[in-house]
């Protein structure tokens, strides 16, 4: 039996960049099909059982979302092109909830396949058109077999969603739920059970809620299969953990793939099936592995897509500003981005226009990076030139559909809020050369800027929070200075915030915003604040500057990786680069800098 898999394609349908209007290399929906058409039509011909699978994160992540949503013209698009890649089921992921449910439930009804979630359900009377489970009937060497397939999430989407979700749904714990999906397939007389699991590798151990569970899964009895997802990583992997088996696919033997995002692999899991004593089939033996996908579009999905993808593209055309400079990501933290500057000086003023800033609170404005690389590779920078803005451009700079939000904070809470931000960087010694910067397990957008304020940071010191937010020592501190206009920030002293609803809600786990005091706005995404800054020609304003400097290390040389587009840039960190090692084997650019 062959399973066919994909995860976290995320409305690639094509091979497109919607935020610089060209065609890519990538790999997307389209090129996706011609490699399943291939593998399908070979495994079936030779006699072999298949089953195609698409594990979540699906109806997010370009701006083809948007548009497919407002077309209302029946099933949503993305399952209409499942179906007609031949695919079997498919599952939800996390980002699949990031619009309001109504939309969520109008793009699952009528889906012309099954549309799976074990862990998610309605607590407001509302429906939520999913299956738990579901399970098929083929028949093998002209004996019945009974395959049955089952989809879980992580229960923070309940946090990074909470704007909406909040009361209205309930997620329950991923492997909870996995032991009573397997027993519930087993009692159908299911002879294989499969997870698509839209969770990462996580913790070794069971422990309850968890967010990534693919190991604690993998240990599961009766579970013969797993599709991973969510994290965005490849598994096989060579550098994967110990405890797996690389060469086979194997996570505590059982076959497990992550195909990554955006539809650039295709998860391939081949299970060896014997008879049972009793007549049935059962599980042998296993293993998985990643295919490449380098195959053309195919031609059917691109008709299908075509209308939605040259509607979006005349929509995304719309003329909405300008800039006087560059917009860009690719020194992140390092030096002074025009592009967060726009970001946070538009939430700001969102803010300020709402005139709700509970006593005439100092207004400040967090800001995350949203592309800078990463796991989504050395092309996942904004580079807007300098002229014209369109829509186009506002979504690259805002990429997620988060909500304005505003909390009050002290300026004890605002010192931790910087340090849990502060964690992105590793702990750096003095008088040494080729150390790391970045911490590669702090994705750059759990971190934040905080405009409004100045504030310095000693890397030599260790991080004060875990990724959890947990403290780590009380001792910890890499804030040395922290001033506003000029003035040293106090702990009693509070500060309105505005910031995004994903970081609110928790995302990032910043202990010290449960601390905070949300106070109420109305609903705006950070999108439409950022359209109204640009309409009024507020670009010119850009009253806040770059607010996080670093204590100088003596002696010491970092290694930063960015994308080879940043060659234009440069110049604009002349003063701490020390040139570069060429490109590493992810393709990004390694610069050498001094702190």
């Amino acid at each position: 039996m062959r399973i066919l898999a994909s995860s976290d394609l995320h409305m690639q349908l094509r091979s497109f960049d919607y935020y610089t209007d060209r065609k890519t290399e990538g790999a997307g929906m389209a090129r996706l099909a011609t490699l399943i058409r291939r593998k399908r039509a070979k495994a079936e011909a030779q006699g072999h059982i298949v089953l195609t699978l698409d594990n979540g994160d699906s109806l997010q992540g370009t701006p083809l979302d948007e548009q497919a949503i407002a077309a209302d013209d029946g099933p949503h698009i993305f399952y209409r092109a499942l179906d007609l890649m031949t695919y079997d089921a498919a599952g939800l992921g996390n980002h699949d909830f990031n619009f309001d449910l109504d939309h969520l439930s109008a793009s699952l009804e009528g889906a012309p396949l099954p549309i799976l979630c074990a862990n998610a359900r309605r607590l407001d009377g509302g429906s939520l058109p999913v299956e738990r489970w579901t399970v098929f009937d083929r028949v093998l060497q002209g004996s019945p077999l009974r395959v049955g397939v089952f989809s879980v999430l992580p229960p923070q989407t309940l946090i990074w969603d909470a704007d909406h979700l909040a009361g209205r749904v309930a997620i329950d714990d991923i492997t909870q739920t996995a032991r009573t999906a397997i027993a519930a397939l087993q009692e159908c007389g299911c002879d294989v059970i499969v997870a698509l699991a839209h969770t990462g590798l996580g913790e070794r151990h069971e422990k309850p809620g968890q967010e990534n569970a693919l190991w604690p899964l993998s240990t599961l009895d009766g579970l013969d299969a797993i599709v991973g997802g969510h994290t965005h990583l490849r598994l096989p992997d060579p550098g994967a953990p110990v405890g797996s088996d690389t060469a086979r696919g194997l996570l505590n033997g059982t076959p497990v793939v992550m195909p990554g995002v955006g539809g650039a692999h295709l998860g391939v899991i081949d299970l060896d099936l014997a008879r049972t004593a009793t007549g049935g089939w059962a599980v042998a033996s296993g293993q998985a592995r990643l295919d490449p996908t380098h195959a053309g579009e195919d031609a059917d999905v691109t008709r299908i897509t075509d209308p939605l993808h040259r509607a979006t593209r005349v929509w995304l055309s719309r003329r909405v500003g300008y800039t006087p400079v560059p917009l860009h990501s690719y020194f992140g933290f390092l030096a002074p981005s025009p592009a967060l500057e726009l970001v946070a000086g538009a939430k700001a003023h969102a803010l300020r226009a709402l005139g709700c800033v509970p006593d005439d609170l100092p207004l400040l404005s967090a800001v995350a990076p949203a592309k800078m690389g990463g796991r989504g590779g050395p092309e996942n920078y904004v580079d807007i030139p300098a002229g014209p803005l369109n829509l186009r451009h506002v979504f690259d700079l805002c990429i997620f559909p988060n909500r304005l939000a505003a909390v009050i904070v002290t300026g004890t809470d605002l010192a931790d809020w910087i340090e849990m931000s502060a964690g992105l960087f590793n702990t750096i010694a003095p008088g040494r050369g080729g150390q790391i910067l970045l911490n590669p397990d702090r994705p750059a957008h759990g971190s934040d800027l905080f405009y409004g304020v100045e504030y310095t940071l000693d890397l030599t010191r260790p991080s004060r929070f875990g990724e959890d937010g947990v403290l780590v020592d009380p001792g910890h501190r890499r804030l040395t200075s922290l001033r506003y206009r000029g003035r040293d920030v106090r702990p009693e002293h509070r500060f309105a915030v505005a910031l995004s609803s994903y970081r609110a809600n928790g995302g990032g786990n910043v202990r010290a915003l449960e601390r905070a005091t949300r106070f109420a706005i109305p609903n705006l995404l950070v999108r439409q604040c950022l359209l109204e800054y640009l309409d009024q020609n507020r670009f010119a304003d850009r009253a806040f500057r770059s607010p996080c400097q670093f204590n100088p290390i003596p002696g010491a040389e970092v290694i930063v990786a960015t994308g080879p587009g940043a060659a234009p840039y440069l110049g604009e960190i002349s003063d701490i680069n020390c040139g570069s090692d060429g490109l590493d084997a992810n393709g990004f650019e390694r610069l050498r800098l001094r702190l």
